[in-house]
């Protein structure tokens, strides 16, 4: 377990599952323990599938078990740019399935009981400058006549009653927004996987990819697997082992640090209302308080994706940014993980010339989008030749002079940093 994050540190206990250590046959391989890998094995076991899950760790290892946690309504994009781009039809689409989402994050909740603090209050987009707040107003105006979809509006003088900062100037409540300890999440989706016949080996990275016949071969260090079908679901950490996939994201590092438990009151003014947090930079922070009162914040960006003093040291210096009055306090755990980018910011979903099914690059917001991804996967598995949502029908791009990574990454880092100076 990568052991230096907060949700490491609170994580529910979970079982040392064993390495592959022979050949075996499924029906369906899933390469990848988080949610997409996951909810794809459990919805398929549903189905009356088998399956099995490989992950080169173990359980919520990648970004699954290390992200912002904040189930956020929506995409990188605004529903506004979508609308403009693709229709007021397929925003409308790409909205409920954002929604359903979260639907089916809260629906295994319950079923299975999993304990990782679901918690529904709301998110607040904090307008970074003046001219960011009209820009949230027409998206709320928009949101509401054209998608029957409400939230509310923060204005400048009001600030003070979502959060205690002088850097913010209004923002947006998104009421159906909601947050949770995504590790635990990964641990319960992973157990419910198990108790209905599932199979997850840990410590058993796929090395290479084969076909025969009509099967596909994954062969591990221990062993092979002989499936059907194979399911993709690596996101951040996407290897060259699928290089359609692999040349189609730009894996990203993002960092989070964790306070010691704040005094009540203080935890109490910073955000009244306790909903998760973050703000309208392209290079955004993202912050809530945790129910022992820490102040977890996240935004640091490192194409890198390499920890170190400095990176954390900056992003304390961007908490302090945000609340001065923390200056005191002191930092208690700090982390990183990948998330991944595509080339249009959106989340893609389908399979390869080669028949191998994925879905990848959630650009930030994958938090609940990914189980639903999973359940698509699923349905593309059992259900052939079904209608493909807007979502399922956007062309996955590769990444231009994708061999040339670092080019690639300097630029589209410089270019987010430049929209964020100039906006």
């Amino acid at each position: 377990m990568h052991t230096s994050s907060y949700w490491a540190k609170t994580s529910n206990s979970q079982p040392n599952r064993e390495h592959l250590t022979r050949d075996v046959t499924t029906d369906v391989a899933i390469i990848g323990a988080g949610f997409t890998g996951l909810a794809t094995s459990y919805y398929l076991q549903k189905s009356g599938y088998r399956t099995l899950v490989l992950d080169e760790h173990c359980v919520g290892w990648g970004g699954s078990g290390r992200n912002g946690s904040l189930m956020l309504v929506g995409y990188k994009h605004s529903l506004v740019a979508i609308a403009k781009k693709y229709g007021i039809d397929a925003a409308k689409e790409m909205l409920h399935m954002s929604l359903d989402g979260i639907n089916l994050v809260k629906e295994i909740v319950e079923e299975h009981q999993i304990e990782c603090d679901l918690t529904r209050r709301g998110s607040f987009c904090a307008a970074f400058k003046p001219s960011h707040l009209e820009g949230l107003k027409k998206e709320q105006e928009f949101m509401l006549k054209h998608l029957d979809y409400e939230n509310y509006i923060v204005e400048a003088k009001d600030s003070r009653q979502e959060i205690d900062s002088p850097l913010y100037h209004g923002g947006l409540i998104d009421p159906n927004s909601h947050y949770f300890h995504p590790l635990n999440y990964a641990i319960g989706l992973a157990d419910a996987v198990e108790s209905s016949g599932g199979v997850i080996y840990e410590q058993s990275p796929a090395v290479s990819i084969s076909r025969k016949q009509e099967h596909v071969i994954i062969t591990t260090p221990g062993g092979q697997v002989k499936a059907k079908e194979l399911v993709v679901a690596t996101n951040g950490y996407t290897t060259p082992l699928v290089k359609k996939l692999y040349k189609s994201v730009i894996p990203v590092g993002s960092f989070m640090i964790a306070t010691k438990p704040l005094d009540q009151g203080l935890a109490d003014s910073l955000i009244p209302n306790r909903r998760g947090l973050f703000d309208t930079k392209k290079w955004l922070y993202y912050f809530r308080l945790s129910q022992d009162n820490r102040l977890l914040f996240g935004g640091r960006v490192d194409f890198r994706a390499q920890e170190n003093d400095e990176l954390f040291n900056t992003l304390r210096g961007n908490m302090l940014e945000v609340f001065p009055q923390l200056q005191n306090s002191e930092v208690d755990l700090k982390w990183g993980g990948k998330l991944a980018l595509t080339m249009d910011l959106f989340p893609h979903i389908g399979h390869t010339e080669e028949g191998i099914h994925f879905a990848l690059g959630y650009s930030g917001h994958g938090v609940s989008l990914s189980t639903l991804m999973g359940k698509l996967i699923a349905l593309n598995i059992h259900q052939k030749g079904r209608n493909l949502t807007v979502l399922e029908n956007l062309p996955l791009k590769e990444v231009p002079l994708h061999n040339q990574r670092v080019i690639v990454l300097s630029i589209v880092g410089s270019y987010f940093r430049f929209l964020d100076w100039v906006s």
